[in-house]
């Protein structure tokens, strides 16, 4: 029958030579399938060829080479060969302790590999297990920075900051400048008319202009619009945050009683100015104020009740949950009962400028200068003659390193015109007991991947005393941020942000140079499922506690990010090699107090679970905890 068959087939190929059929026939499309079926059968006879010498080379593998570093190394060859041609393949050997302390066990897992229906495992492996190089699933991710210093060069700033008197004052007042940490632009409050109604009536109300100052000089002043100016309001800028991120802006109400609002700049846009919150605004009148380098205090005027008369400088400070306290009157050592105007506190925080009709001076408001020492403030300095007149000097403020100040005073030339006036001033920063070096940190916070900027929170803090020294926010159109840190100390700086991998580093400002500029670029890794980043290098040695203050220090740091992210999924893995002092209990411990430390915080154990893994490549005398992100 079957003879029969073959002798019909070639019977029927024969006749096909000569016989051309439609691609539409019928029987044109039984012949593709045919055909079709017999290309699928060459393949599948093929493999089970390949498959069938993969077994056989595996046998003899395990019978003449039965130690397990060859099994190994036959096994990774054959996986990779049935990976070549398109077999997905899955061989991995761990060795990982059960829950159990009392006892050291030993529980293999082992996929079936493809060619066999039983799992390889030594039978000495209760004793002694020599793991399979087995492969990383996940990708790894990393945090980074790049750091660069610079010292802040006097010379580069003198050519700086030449002011072109001409562009920045004109006929008509101009009044309060407020500037950036290094002076590098200025905003300032002018009376120049801009409608047909002012310009007939020659004077205009009080608007906000804005300058930079370069190789040239000082840029044609620019007339800022909406929302920083209202139609509605006089309008004076009075300060600027040590960041440069806030503008602090005077308006007036209907009532002739000004307050105090904020602007935040957003990219390059400023935001609508809000009206500062109680303690600072009242019913009465606020005029000017000043933020403390680290954001924590802020110094304002007000002729609000309670105080010495007139307007007083009184203060507040911020508390842990970022809200501000009960305003409390700066004392009558620095308040009389007239007006006290213009406070400006240094960056060092201790040393306070203001303007006073009250105390012993020249004529008008005359300029003073205060420390603070051993939680008390000085009697006021008089600036002397060098800047005060018989006329109101007012609204001083200083760079960053003490060098060059502005002020408001009467033009000599125009007795009634108000202008901005500047000088190189030296108060002696250097010589002063109670005066600390700075170091300027700036830095810029961007995605790994594509550089793009990123609004991350920054925590700065002292790790000589562990205590938080500043919270601040990178911008989000660039990514910039900036902070003052007093020399001499140890800092950690902490960086996150939701769906990101933190950045943590430790930070030193022992510099010699009395200035130092120290700018970072820190590139977050994305957090996705199944990646995985190296958490902690740990050293075992005999007697030690592994589980520290430094590796609670390092937990809080991943409680942060999975706060962070509430849909966040992990599993901390213990990584070590063969070490007696470390054995199984000792690992299933350690494992142990990370987890149950983490639940101690409010993580469900949903979240956050743990296995150990033996590797024998892992150097000697250490052990890795890896953060696995199984979903986000």
């Amino acid at each position: 029958m079957s003879s029969s068959n073959k002798n019909i087939d070639q019977l029927f190929k024969q006749k096909l030579e000569n016989f051309e059929l439609s691609s539409q026939d019928s029987s044109w499309k039984m012949l593709q399938l045919l055909k079709e079926k017999n290309v699928r059968m060459k393949k599948m006879f093929y493999a089970k060829v390949i498959l069938g010498l993969l077994v056989l080379f595996s046998f003899l593998a395990f019978l003449f080479f039965p130690t397990n570093s060859n099994l190994n190394e036959s096994l990774v060859k054959n996986n990779n060969l049935l990976e070549s041609i398109g077999f997905n393949t899955k061989h991995k050997i761990e060795k990982t302790y059960t829950n159990n302390t009392s006892e050291e066990a030993t529980k293999i897992h082992a996929e079936k590999n493809l060619f066999s229906d039983q799992v390889l495992v030594n039978n000495k492996a209760r004793m002694h297990f020599t793991a399979v190089n087995w492969k990383e699933e996940s990708r790894f991710i990393n945090s980074e920075s790049f750091t660069t210093y610079k010292a802040i060069s006097q010379t580069e700033k003198e050519i700086q900051q030449k002011l072109n008197q001409a562009r920045i004052n004109s006929a008509y007042d101009e009044y309060a400048p407020v500037i950036n940490k290094n002076g590098s632009f200025m905003f300032f409050t002018s009376r120049r008319p801009v409608t047909s109604k002012e310009i007939r009536k020659g004077q205009g109300r009080e608007r906000i202009y804005y300058t930079e100052s370069g190789e040239k000089g000082w840029t044609k002043a620019v007339l800022l619009e909406s929302p920083i100016n209202s139609d509605q309001n006089f309008n004076s800028a009075v300060a600027l945050s040590n960041d440069g991120k806030s503008l602090f802006i005077y308006r007036d109400d209907r009532n002739g009683n000004g307050d105090l609002f904020e602007s935040r700049l957003l990219g390059s846009k400023w935001s609508t100015p809000e009206p500062l919150p109680s303690p600072i605004n009242s019913t009465f009148h606020e005029s000017s104020l000043s933020l403390s380098a680290d954001g924590n205090t802020l110094y304002f005027t007000s002729n609000r009740t309670g105080g010495s008369g007139g307007m007083d400088i009184w203060y507040t400070q911020k508390n842990k949950a970022g809200i501000w306290g009960t305003a409390k009157n700066l004392g009558s050592e620095i308040n009389t009962n007239k007006d006290e105007e213009g406070v400006f506190i240094h960056s060092d925080g201790k040393t306070l400028y203001f303007s006073s009709k009250g105390h012993k001076g020249m004529g008008g408001y005359d300029i003073y200068e205060t420390t603070l020492e051993n939680g008390v403030w000085s009697k006021p300095v008089n600036l002397g003659p060098e800047i005060n007149t018989s006329n109101d000097d007012l609204y001083f403020i200083l760079e960053e390193d003490g060098s060059d100040a502005y002020y408001t005073s009467i033009n000599p030339n125009a007795p009634k015109k108000k202008d901005i006036f500047k000088i190189n001033y030296k108060p002696d920063f250097n010589k002063k007991s109670n005066q600390e070096k700075y170091t300027l940190l700036t830095g810029t916070v961007v995605e790994k991947n594509n550089l793009s900027p990123i609004k991350a929170q920054i925590e700065i803090y002292n790790s000589d005393n562990n205590t938080l020294l500043a919270k601040i926010e990178s911008d989000s159109k660039t990514g910039d941020f900036f902070i003052q840190l007093p020399q001499g100390n140890n800092y950690s700086m902490h960086v996150y942000k939701e769906k990101y991998l933190y950045y943590t580093e430790k930070i030193s400002t022992n510099s010699k140079e009395n200035k130092q500029l120290m700018q970072k670029k820190i590139l977050l890794d994305e957090l996705q499922s199944n990646t995985r980043f190296v958490f902690k290098e740990l050293s075992i040695k005999e007697n030690k506690n592994i589980f520290d203050l430094e590796l609670q220090v390092a937990l809080d740091e991943l409680l942060a990010m999975i706060f962070l992210n509430s849909d966040l999924k992990i599993q901390l893995i213990l990584e070590t090699g063969n070490v007696k002092e470390f054995g199984a209990k000792k690992q299933q411990i350690l494992l142990d107090e990370c987890l149950n430390y983490l639940e101690s915080k409010g993580i469900n154990k949903a979240r956050a679970t743990g296995k150990i893994v033996v590797k024998e490549q892992h150097k000697k005398q250490s052990a890795t905890l890896l953060v696995n992100i199984s979903s986000i």
